[in-house]
């Protein structure tokens, strides 16, 4: 027995040995390894083979487990320090890596692309006043909620199985999500609460607001993606096109979220189109960070780019879009500049304003006037006044507030350069009033070494620096807010009607109508906030780069598919030629300047005609047909029915009907204005009015910050 174990630990150490040669040439994951660091030596009775593999005297072999997450993690930060400084060693320290990091620090957004696997762009949707997203709940059958992309808030929560009075049917673009209907459903734990506190045997949320509204939640967790097709959820597919903006790509971005599943709503909550509220502040429980903490994407970061549409279909009007993971150059006018220290406390997306100007109207929407004449004055206020107190860029809140130490300044100078009182009443103006009043434009501190490399690579003037205002402080951001975006039209009325107040208490909020027309860019990682120029046309790029997304169900085709699911095979694109973008609110009707809406009659006529056609059933399936399977089922009822040209042509010319109705059903829009507050229909705005968000302790609340709370 003896000989025998002494046969077996001969044999194991040869192999062994023959293992050290290779061990030279090739590391622990097939990578090259020097041979200063890694070989064969003897030291007494021991034989060392690399710095994880010996055999000591006694025969036994001993290993040293390194998991595979602090290999990779390890191999990544050699990766990174090679191409930063062309170092040739094979294992650096962590101190050796930040110290790197450090002397880079003015080029993270290299790193953030170098890091990250992937990023993802999804379509974004206009609610009654905010823009929201597709959230896909679920397995194994994923089921669809829409929530409002807010970054003043910390937390992701919809309505679930068990709530009433929570705005389904009436209001809500889906049903209520059905927990008992997917497997990776769970609640959580009394020692798993993010936001909530241990009630019973689970994490017990509730908020409220100074407005009235108020929703109770308990938090749960459950595979969620984000984006995707509208119309149906999407399988993963190795094989799809690995592009950013492929929404079959989406499912590939799954993750387990933790999220407030809501038993009780009341105000607004119950009354806003879309189902829920995402949360992409900077907090533990946001979406984004999440995504980030999971792997999923290896930045936290995301870009919101806002347009909007005079009118909405309440089935989904497309409106902007939304990168998770960093930002897509694809939709970038002008080249992306940035501001510094942009998360400030309790995870809000904080702005430093240094300036407040008004420029001459006619003069274009960018911040780089259209007109070099134009005439720019300072409203004639410092820094300290502008600012009196926090100001934050919040996705969520619709329009765009100021302190009223700005106000009477300001006023003042508007009145001076327009002649027009630019109060809160409604006015009848035509367009070309409209753009003939002054363009708003606001500097805010920018990250000067940052953008300063961009103004050398540019050669010239950057749309959104500061320099042509300001030649004292050249890198800073400047923020263009034209007349079409600050004044919203309501075309019931014929009237307009000023968003841009100046009535707070304190602080302020840059909020969606001053972020449209930009790509934003919210860098929590690097504690910037980037601004582009942009067209946020998601259906553009879609068409460019040859990805169609689906055709939307209506509200009650979705609200009864979240009642009963089923399982559905993924779709197949089915291409829709796009309708070209309409310029911004340039159609006018026989009253001279005012926008004109669609063709109501016509479309009627149109809905009238699908609707009577017994032929034609509009489901989802209808568009789930690849062209290649529309060619053979034309050959194969051709052949099994008729074998007269005269009968395949109107076989033929019936299939080509189905599809042009299919995509005039696709293409439709609603009649109802964007912004429009009708008795059934209440606005979904900020979660909090101007003057009455403030708490007794005279400090201001935004989104979820309960009352009460510091």
């Amino acid at each position: 027995m003896r000989a025998e174990g002494r046969g077996t630990s001969m044999m194991l150490r040869a192999v062994l040995l023959l293992l050290t040669a290779s061990a030279n040439i090739v590391g622990s994951w097939g990578e090259p390894l020097a041979e200063s660091n890694h070989g064969t030596s003897v030291a007494g009775a021991a034989v060392v083979l690399s710095d994880n593999l010996s055999i000591p005297d006694d025969g036994l072999v001993r290993l040293k487990l390194i998991p595979f997450h602090a290999q990779r993690e390890r191999r990544r930060r050699e990766r990174q320090l090679r191409r930063l400084q062309g170092v040739e060693e094979d294992v650096i320290s962590d101190r050796e890596f930040d110290q790197v990091l450090a002397a880079h620090k003015d080029r993270p957004e290299q790193y953030a692309r170098r890091r990250r696997a992937q990023q993802q762009v999804a379509e974004l949707f206009q609610g009654y006043g905010t823009h929201y997203v597709d959230l896909w709940m679920g397995t194994p059958q994923p089921q669809r909620q829409t929530v409002i992309v807010d970054t003043g808030s910390g937390v992701t929560a919809f309505p679930c199985k068990g709530c009433s009075n929570c705005g389904v049917p009436k209001y809500h673009s889906d049903g209520l999500f059905d927990q008992d209907q997917s497997t990776t459903f769970r609640k959580l734990s009394c020692n798993e609460c993010l936001r909530g506190s241990c009630s019973g045997n689970e994490c017990r949320i509730h908020m409220s607001y100074q407005e009235g509204s108020s929703w109770s939640a308990f938090e749960s967790e459950d595979q969620c993606y984000a984006g995707g097709l509208h119309s149906k959820s999407v399988s993963l597919d190795p094989a799809a096109n690995n592009d950013d903006l492929n929404p079959f790509l989406a499912a590939k971005f799954a993750f387990p979220l933790k999220f407030g599943c809501q038993i009780s709503l009341t105000g607004l909550f119950i009354t806003q189109l879309a189902d829920g509220i995402m949360g992409l502040d900077n907090a533990q429980a946001s979406y984004v960070r999440q995504m980030s903490d999971s792997g999923i994407i290896a930045s936290n970061s995301f870009s919101l780019c806002y347009w909007r549409q005079d009118e909405i279909d309440t089935d989904g009007t497309e409106s902007g879009a939304f990168t998770m993971g960093g930002t897509d150059e694809r939709l970038h006018n002008t080249p992306m500049v940035f501001t510094s220290a942009g998360v400030g406390g309790g995870g809000f997306y904080g702005v430093q304003v240094q300036n407040i100007y008004l420029r001459a109207g006619n003069s274009g929407i960018s911040a780089q006037s259209s007109d070099p004449k134009a005439k720019v004055a300072p409203i004639g206020l410092p820094s300290s006044s502008l600012q009196h107190g926090r100001v934050i860029v919040d996705s969520g809140t619709t329009d765009t507030y100021f302190s009223r130490t700005v106000g009477t300044k300001f006023l003042d100078a508007y009145k001076t350069m327009s002649g027009v009182d630019l109060d809160h009443n409604k006015k009848t103006m035509t367009l070309e009033q409209i753009q003939a009043l002054p363009t708003i434009l606001i500097q805010l501190e920018g990250d000067e070494v940052r953008n300063k490399k961009i103004r050398d690579s540019f050669g010239k003037p950057v749309p959104g620096l500061a320099e042509e205002v300001d030649p004292t402080r050249p890198y800073d951001v400047l923020l263009a807010i034209p007349p079409t975006h600050y004044m919203e039209y309501d075309p019931d009325e014929a009237a307009w009607t000023n968003r841009f107040y100046t009535s707070e208490p304190s602080g302020g909020v840059i909020g969606g109508n001053a972020m449209m027309g930009h790509d934003v860019f919210f860098d929590a990682e690097n504690q910037q906030i980037g601004w582009s120029e942009s067209d946020c046309d998601y259906t553009a790029l879609m068409d460019k780069f040859k990805f169609v997304p689906g055709v939307a169900p209506s509200r009650e085709e979705n609200q009864q598919q979240n009642a009963a699911p089923k399982p559905q095979p993924t779709p197949a694109p089915f291409k829709i030629e796009p309708v070209p973008a309409a310029p911004e609110m340039e159609v006018t009707t026989e009253k001279e300047g005012v926008p004109n809406e669609p063709d109501d009659d016509a479309a009627e006529q149109d809905d009238d005609a699908m609707e009577g056609d017994d032929v034609v059933e509009m489901q989802d399936d209808a568009v789930d047909v690849s062209e290649d399977e529309l060619i053979d089922a034309e050959e194969d009822m051709s052949s099994q029915f008729c074998s007269s040209m005269t009968c395949q042509g109107v076989l033929v010319s019936t299939v080509l009907l189905v599809v042009a109705l299919v995509a005039l059903r696709a293409l439709k829009r609603s009649k109802g204005p964007a912004y429009e507050l009708s008795p059934d229909a209440v606005t979904e705005l900020e979660l909090q009015d101007s003057a009455g968000n403030v708490g007794s302790d005279g400090i201001i609340r935004y989104r979820d910050e309960p009352v009460g709370t510091p």
